[in-house]
């Protein structure tokens, strides 16, 4: 029985020694500098580093009848495997759902297109096949990723523009016809995530940020989430700046905003622009160390580069430059947003020691304790 017991404080004693170290969204690095998959990146070994030319990997989700393919999914994974870096999907599998109806994007078609009969697609038939293909995909991953860091799952880019308030702002140039009543998003978007970690329980959700809505609707917006059970949030369709407050030049959201009002790290993009199109107009300013420690203070825990096959070897080359410096950067907690560890401040670094050192003290006492009642 003795024996049982001190089994049992053992266990305690571990089970609190893992909860002391803190865990960040991208493990141990505090930036994560990101690309997206290309055939290209498979042919060379790339710079030497311990961790890999970059921080994460990324795939869209955009084909809504595509399957698993070997030479593109599977080569993902084992691209992350090689270098022990994450996986970043990009579910657009809504939007996928329209276009193989027909329905265009809302900035390149002025007919039918998402922002006037996607709302459609969240009932019915529609919205059974849309969580059975999130299902589908990951079902498929949780077959490989055995090993890897959690994946992170960026839920439907441009979700907003399927509710009754996005299509209720003056500012808006397309209107649904049949808007989803916004807390009938929240249940959506959970829905979404829940088929998700059905297959990977260890998966973190993303929600989406729309940077053209103005403050006061993005704080209406985002509250409506609160208790969803994201774990960060993402910007969509490229041309965010690296070098400025708003995550659009041209948009009135910031990102500080974003942070504050959620409480969760914001994952980046860019490369791409409208339609999807090749856009770096954005890229350097993110390879500058001086502007990921602004936006890493303003809530930024990384970004995603597009590139095509032909960039990608100088993507390599000059991601793997910054890519240690930027991991050093402040990180942000998987559990509960805020910062974890700021290793060019004594202070905060000292006070997350010492919460550190109180918390293990208190667990070995409770050891002790244990260990003392029953022998």
């Amino acid at each position: 029985m003795k024996l049982s017991y001190l089994a049992l404080a053992i266990v305690a004693l571990f089970a609190g020694l893992s909860l002391v170290s803190a865990t960040g969204l991208f493990d141990d690095c505090g930036f994560s500098v990101g690309v997206s998959y290309s055939s290209r990146l498979k042919a060379p070994d790339g710079p030497p580093s311990t961790t890999g030319p970059f921080g994460h990997v990324s795939l869209w989700l955009e084909n809504f009848t595509q399957e698993w393919n070997q030479y593109w999914h599977q080569e993902q994974v084992d691209y992350a495997k090689k270098w022990d870096i994450s996986l970043v999907m990009y579910g657009y599998l809504i939007a996928a759902r329209g276009k193989s109806k027909g329905f265009g994007d809302c900035d390149v078609s002025a007919g039918s297109n998402l922002c006037t009969d996607g709302a459609n697609l969240l009932t019915g038939e529609d919205w059974t096949a849309i969580l059975a293909r999130y299902e589908y995909w990951a079902s498929q991953y949780a077959k490989f990723v055995g090993g890897l860091r959690p994946m992170l799952w960026n839920i439907e880019p441009d979700f907003f523009q399927y509710s009754v308030m996005g299509s209720s702002l003056t500012y808006t140039s397309f209107i649904q016809k049949n808007p989803v009543p916004n807390t009938e998003m929240v249940v959506k978007w959970k829905q979404i995530c829940s088929a998700i970690r059905k297959h990977l329980p260890t998966a973190y959700c993303g929600l989406d940020i729309s940077p053209w809505m103005h403050e006061a609707d993005a704080a209406t917006w985002y509250g409506n989430f609160k208790d969803a059970g994201h774990v960060y949030m993402f910007t969509s369709g490229g041309r965010t700046a690296a070098d400025n407050d708003l995550i659009r030049p041209s948009d009135r959201v910031k990102w500080k905003q974003i942070y504050e009002l959620t409480g969760k790290p914001i994952l980046a993009d860019a490369g791409y622009g409208i339609g999807g199109g090749s856009d770096d107009s954005y890229v350097g300013a993110w390879r500058t160390l001086a502007n990921a420690q602004a936006r890493n203070a303003q809530g930024v825990m990384g970004v995603t580069i597009a590139r095509t096959d032909g960039e990608v070897d100088y993507a390599i080359t000059e991601t793997a430059k910054i890519q240690n410096d930027f991991c050093a950067l402040p990180k942000f907690s998987a559990s509960t947003g805020e910062i974890i560890e700021d290793p060019d401040s004594g202070d905060d670094a000292g006070a997350e020691g010492g919460n550190a050192a109180t918390q293990l003290a208190t667990i070995f006492a409770c050891f002790v304790a244990v260990v003392t009642l029953f022998f």
